[in-house]
């Protein structure tokens, strides 16, 4: 392998490794998608060659390869999920159970986010309090349903 060849991996890793630490904490419904995974990560060592080669500077070139990179990801459903439980389910779940139920929650309350459109500053937006409202009576009703198992 040329240096050139080895530099391009080690930016593809760079790029690779961080969007999977984002899906990890954020979008953990995209882990799985390796294409996904793959051609964002190319596309984002692409834009900073790309920014380097037209001229613009190491920290220039890092802003356009992460808006690349995470491009679509400001929303998070499971952040959302996420928030409503460490806000509303103190009583009910332990600190060390929240991601895990939040995980689980994430097919329970799939449609309804699919009832909003939802995007990049949604959670800005006057819809975000009604999503709010639903995904925790969504919960409420699962858990009066089902109790909590994990």
């Amino acid at each position: 392998m040329t240096e050139k060849e080895e530099e391009r991996t080690e930016e593809l890793n760079y790029y690779r490794l961080n969007l999977i630490s984002m899906l990890k904490s954020s979008y953990p419904e995209y882990l799985d998608d390796e294409e996904f995974i793959s051609n964002r990560s190319q596309e984002a060592a692409e834009a900073f060659e790309d920014a380097v080669r037209s001229g613009s500077n190491y920290l220039d070139a890092s802003a356009e390869a992460n808006r690349t990179l995470y491009a679509g990801l400001g929303f998070s459903k499971f952040d959302t999920i996420f928030a409503v439980l460490t806000e509303e389910f103190t009583k009910e779940l332990e600190e060390e159970q929240f991601r895990p139920f939040a995980l689980k929650m994430m097919p329970v309350c799939e449609d309804v986010f699919a009832r909003y459109e939802l995007h990049e500053n949604f959670e800005d937006s006057p819809e975000y309090d009604a999503l709010y409202t639903e995904i925790t009576g969504r919960i409420v009703t699962y858990i009066e349903n089902n109790g909590i198992d994990l």
